[in-house]
């Protein structure tokens, strides 16, 4: 089986106690984020990425400049063993925006930290992540 590694980039919007998630096609909710372009930062992704799914310009003084958290997951896609690297980058804004989702997605939602885990299912690049937000919320 052919072996696939990506490097990817997301973005986690917090306005208050929410932060924002986005529905795909096949049912999946994940944070806005993607690939990262041969040379591009990631942090430059993030924000690039947020921007074409969501149509919300993020201003890069509210994007944390190290990355809040690092994970990864290995699955079969297409008939090929992948393995995925996400990082995560944190942003503070002070107001809600409503997206203007990108034909990837089909809804949203502001979504309290504490009920993340009950949007169902969880893409791979949001599993751990909504772990990093809860764990940082209980200290």
């Amino acid at each position: 089986m052919e072996k696939i590694q990506e490097l990817n980039a997301y973005l986690v919007v917090e306005c208050k106690d929410k932060v924002l998630m986005l529905k795909r096609f096949n049912g999946f909710w994940e944070f806005p984020g993607g690939g990262v372009d041969f040379g591009e930062e990631p942090r430059t992704t993030a924000i690039r990425e947020y921007l074409e799914e969501t149509g919300i310009k993020i201003d890069e003084s509210d994007v944390e400049d190290t990355p809040f958290c690092v994970s990864s997951a290995v699955y079969e896609k297409d008939g090929k063993k992948k393995h995925s690297i996400y990082i995560v980058y944190l942003a503070k804004i002070k107001k809600e925006i409503i997206p203007k989702l990108s034909r990837e997605h089909v809804s949203f939602c502001w979504c309290k930290k504490n009920e993340l885990k009950s949007l169902t299912p969880l893409a791979k690049n949001a599993e751990k992540v909504i772990t990093f937000l809860l764990r940082d919320e209980q200290q």
